[in-house]
């Protein structure tokens, strides 16, 4: 074979492995498009669902209690829940009020004048050393042995007496339609509130309004009018000035109404499901805490 005949040869020889070589490789990028573009839906797919799921637990969400939280009691009441840890020897209340403010972001104010009347001041000593317990529990443990407590009021915490703390009553809207709407099931839930010692409750009474009475609210804003009779879970029935309910609720003939004096009380409105509740700071927290158990319960299933 001459010289010239080799030369192309080898000229045809590269060119045909050349094609070959571009044939493979545009074999694979079809195949690797053909895999990516098959993926790209499984990944969609994937990021819908996840926002589904989120929408769904969106809308499953269920608000305890009206009115809600404002953003700075939100804060608080995080804070109370945080662990926090001190160490006080003979520390005046007031400095350490002043150091949990500090170390939480939030104010605390000592109501020096309710703490007179027991006889008490704003250096009482205080002896603690512990960490990692909640705040809100180091709070009681400080405050409870000499008679003092703390309440969340208009996006601050107030020390206070505990006498004086179950003088201030607070008037919340639970919706709890979703444990039943009948009589029974009303009657049931306001048992086990009261029941299981959750704040002080004033004496019930067993007599009747013989009129309409006008509803009335925390301050005494009117809230609307229940006629005397026919059924008071049903639409009928009377809400008491005292935040009793009255009239044929179909509970008995009589439903209680609560005495003057001191102390919570409970009301069933029935047209928005719901049981209004007025006590204290701390009560609330715990109704709160017994219906997420409940709630928790019922869902076992």
């Amino acid at each position: 074979m001459s010289g010239v005949l080799k030369r192309k040869f080898v000229v045809a020889t590269v060119v045909c492995l050349a094609a070959g070589w571009m044939t493979i490789a545009a074999n694979g990028e079809q195949k690797k498009t053909k895999i990516t573009q098959a993926k790209k839906p499984a990944a969609l797919d994937t990021v819908h669902s996840i926002e589904s799921t989120e929408l769904t637990q969106v809308k499953v969400s269920k608000q305890v209690f009206y009115p809600v939280l404002t953003k700075r009691e939100q804060l608080i009441q995080d804070a109370l829940n945080a662990d926090t840890e001190c160490d006080f020897a003979d520390s005046p209340l007031a400095n350490v009020m002043d150091h949990f403010a500090e170390r939480h972001g939030f104010p605390i104010l000592i109501l020096s004048n309710d703490l007179g009347e027991e006889g008490l001041t704003i250096e009482e000593p205080v002896n603690l050393s512990l960490k990692g317990i909640a705040l809100k529990h180091v709070l009681g443990l400080i405050l409870e042995p000499i008679g003092l407590t703390y309440v969340v009021d208009r996006g601050l915490v107030k020390i206070t007496t505990i006498i004086k703390a179950e003088k201030m009553l607070k008037t919340r809207v639970y919706p709890v339609g979703d444990f039943g709407t009948t009589p029974e099931d009303y009657q049931s839930l306001e048992a086990a509130i009261r029941n299981a010692g959750l704040g002080v409750w004033r004496e019930r009474k067993t007599s009747a309004p013989s009129q309409p009475v006008q509803a009335q609210g925390a301050g005494g804003a009117g809230g609307g009018f229940f006629q005397v009779g026919g059924g008071g879970f049903g639409g009928g029935g009377a809400v008491g000035a005292d935040g009793g309910f009255s009239g044929d609720s179909g509970m008995g003939p009589s439903s209680p109404v609560y005495e003057k004096g001191e102390g919570g009380t409970i009301s069933v409105v029935r047209q928005s499901r719901s049981l209004v509740i007025s006590q204290t700071y701390h009560a609330h927290n715990a109704i709160v805490e017994l219906l997420t158990q409940l709630r928790q319960a019922r869902d076992l299933d």
